[in-house]
């Protein structure tokens, strides 16, 4: 049993601050006091747990998060953020005069409007070896001249334009080259210290794409070496391989086959997310991927084998529309189904009403609020209809937050949709993102009984902060995790959080 005490424990069922929390040797809480020494002499027995005037929250769930694709960020060369083609080209050599044994060199964070566009004669100089070049948008990309040849030797087909793959091309050469089982097995714990770091304890990784990725999560939760709730959403794809059915049954303590993840479109740093308009700077509306047919196949063969959580990416607010026809059309057929729009980023305020009748969840990242201003010149006055939080809390819309890793950090993610929300339309207050980054994802995850908030009976996933995030003077970039506990056991101790690069470009 520990006693969590001398601090502030964010009660959510009170009005006032908790004082005291008690958890059993299970790592459930079985006791709350608003009150110091307010519990029974025999409980107080238990190990003392020092919150030294820190601010005891529930641990963050990540409800979009890519733990096994991001991982790959520990072995590749991760560049995000430099400034220019330039200084990414001394990186680039650097990086391959370090690594001469490597058969391919996956490098990730070409950003066009730094580095500018890129084809794959402007890359053969840096290696004879294959070299692929990721956006930081995680839907396009780069191949030189060796790794197209490479691929036609493997008798891979990717299309390509010079060099240029998007979308689902891009995908084929991402997953060629993600990390193999055995690299998995210690990347993946590595990156889940990189989440403790940031409060969180819970995820939903929205794009497994490899039985290796499956396989690695599977064993490391059979051996007791992962330390957060995984649900996982796979490829369509994986569903054909021949060992997914004992994917599909793995029955461990943290990991899970939520369901499967569907492209609708892509993103809007790339002008590939599909939009009602025409984008301002390129005169089309992005790229629709995925017919209602070829949609209602995959649903209904993850279906059939068992999965009840469908996630269709959708950032154009025609893509969402287009999601919203799906799921009125499908959700009468499969009515014990979860429904979730992947980012819903560009929503058309015609479509809110839609929502609100359907079994529906939309996952979605504060951070993308800073596209408000990025993205003006591409969106024009569609820009307002970024991230309309506070239409849909008023219209009682299904919402849970996650980062897609772009930055991790969710209080960093929150402040910006605090600072960048500029229209009434896209105001959100402090405690309700909290929310939607806690007890958002867990019901999402079907497990508001045992996770999300701190109250009796549910797990304690923790996290200690060094300031109150509900007070208004206090900058949420600047909040440190002190601690975090992932059921009742402590990951971390006194570490500050990741800082990322301000930008909020798109993954998956």
């Amino acid at each position: 049993m520990h006693l969590f005490t001398n601090g502030f424990i964010f009660f959510s069922k009170e009005t006032a601050w908790a004082k005291e929390l008690l958890t059993d040797d299970n790592g459930t809480i079985v006791a709350i006091s608003k009150t110091e020494h307010g519990l029974k002499h025999s409980e107080r027995d238990a190990e003392i747990v020092d919150l030294k005037g820190g601010y005891l929250f529930p641990a963050f769930e990540d409800a979009h998060n890519h733990p096994a694709m991001m991982c790959r960020l520990f072995s590749d060369l991760n560049i995000n953020g430099v400034q220019s083609w330039t200084e990414a080209q001394a990186a680039i050599r650097s990086y391959i005069a370090a690594h001469p044994r490597k058969e391919w060199y996956s490098v990730y964070g070409w950003n066009n409007a730094t580095w500018g566009d890129l084809k794959d004669t402007d890359i053969d100089p840096l290696t004879e070896k294959p070299l692929f070049i990721m956006n930081i948008s995680f839907h396009g990309g780069v191949l030189n001249t060796a790794a197209q040849r490479k691929l036609r030797e493997d008798r891979v087909e990717v299309a390509h334009d010079h060099g240029v793959v998007e979308e689902e091309q891009f995908q084929i050469v991402e997953a060629l080259t993600l990390p193999k089982y055995d690299e998995l097995l210690s990347l993946i714990p590595q990156f889940e210290r990189e989440l403790h770091t940031q409060g969180i304890v819970s995820v939903h990784d929205m794009w497994i794409a490899t039985m290796d990725q499956l396989e690695a999560y599977m064993d490391l939760d059979r051996t007791g070496k992962l330390s957060l709730n995984v649900a996982g959403h796979i490829s369509s794809d994986l569903l054909n391989h021949p060992k997914i059915h004992a994917a599909l049954a793995h029955t461990g303590p943290h990991f899970s086959v939520a369901g499967i993840k569907i492209f609708l479109d892509g993103a809007i740093g790339v002008h590939t997310a599909f939009m009602s308009n025409p984008y301002k700077d390129v005169r089309h509306r992005g790229i629709p991927r995925g017919s209602f047919p070829d949609v209602a196949t995959k649903i209904a063969k993850a279906y059939h084998a068992g999965l009840r959580s469908f996630a269709i990416h959708a950032i154009g607010d025609a893509a969402i529309s287009t999601v919203l026809t799906i799921c009125e059309k499908l959700s009468r057929k499969y009515t014990d189904a979860s429904w979730r729009i992947e980012h819903s980023e560009v929503i058309h305020p015609r479509d809110i009403q839609r929502m609100v009748h359907l079994p529906i969840t939309l996952v979605m990242q504060p951070n993308f609020s800073w596209d408000i201003g990025n993205y003006k010149d591409r969106l024009g006055d569609m820009v307002r209809w970024i991230n309309p939080f506070r239409l849909l809390l008023n219209g009682n819309v299904a919402v849970a937050f996650g980062s897609d890793n772009m930055p991790t950090n969710p209080f960093q993610g929150i402040a910006w949709a605090l600072e960048y929300g500029a229209y009434p339309e896209q105001k959100i207050t402090r405690k309700e993102a909290m929310a939607l980054y806690t007890a958002g994802g867990a019901k999402l995850a079907q497990e508001k009984k045992t996770r999300g908030s701190i109250d009796v009976g549910k797990k304690a996933n923790l996290m200690l902060l060094d300031q109150n995030p509900f007070d208004e003077t206090v900058s949420l970039e600047r909040i440190r995790v002190l601690e975090t506990w992932f059921e009742g056991k402590p990951q971390l101790s006194s570490r500050v959080m990741e800082r990322h690069p301000a930008h909020a470009q798109h993954i998956a």
